[in-house]
């Protein structure tokens, strides 16, 4: 009796090929997940900084005591507690504001800008003249705060804190219209050094600015020329 031995099957080329792409294809399959993931970090991270917004205004805070004629005490429609200023209406008076700013947030911020300079020509009760900067810890009197000029600076993350004198001065006659309020500051910073913002931050008290700020008496009064020949 013969014994027949039967070849082993042999697998075609195709099917191999065919084979080695699929083990192929799942490495691929796993790069691109990795990617999709990654980019979706960046777009959530992104989202993350546009809407960041640590800052607002530390518990120190003092204006010029000098110009001020009385003190209210007020309540906002939400409930807070603040101090409203009555200032002089002496034009050209110099006055001061100060406020400390604290930064609450997870990352550090620079900031590049306090306050805002008026623009050429624009007539504002209480224009802006410098800012100045007091201690990195914060405040104490600002009256006798020993300060220095603006320049950027920034705010470590949940415990930057730093005192920021404001300096301006009474202008802008508006005898028919209303007293001025302020309240709040414009802050401009940027997030890890790239991203730049910009917010308003609320102030502790307000400074109101008596309507008839900086303008002269009417013609005719003492001490004013009638233009009538004597």
């Amino acid at each position: 009796m013969k014994t027949i031995l039967q070849a082993p099957s042999r697998r075609t080329l195709g099917a191999g090929l065919t084979e080695a792409k699929r083990r192929r294809r799942w490495p691929r399959v796993v790069l691109w997940i990795a990617a999709f993931a990654l980019l979706a970090d960046a777009v959530g991270f992104m989202a993350y900084v546009s809407r960041y917004q640590p800052l607002a205004a530390g518990p120190e805070s003092g204006v010029d005591q000098r110009q001020v004629l009385r003190e209210l005490k007020a309540t906002s429609p939400v409930g807070q507690h603040f101090s409203q200023f009555r200032i002089d209406d002496v034009q050209g008076s110099r006055f001061w504001y100060g406020f400390s700013i604290a930064n609450g947030g997870r990352l550090p911020v620079t900031i590049t800008s306090i306050g805002t300079e008026p623009r050429p020509g624009e007539a504002s009760p209480l224009p802006q003249t410098g800012v100045r900067l007091g201690p990195e810890t914060g405040g104490g009197r600002f009256a006798t705060l020993q300060t220095t000029a603006f320049e950027p600076f920034t705010l470590d993350a949940q415990t930057g804190r730093r005192s920021i004198v404001i300096d301006a001065r009474i202008a802008g006659c508006r005898s028919d219209g209303e007293a001025a309020y302020y309240g709040a500051v414009d802050v401009t910073y940027k997030v890890l050094g790239f991203f730049s913002r910009g917010t308003t931050v609320t102030l502790p008290y307000t400074i109101e600015v008596p309507a008839d700020a900086a303008c002269p008496p009417p013609r005719g009064e003492p001490g004013q020329d009638s233009g009538e020949d004597s």
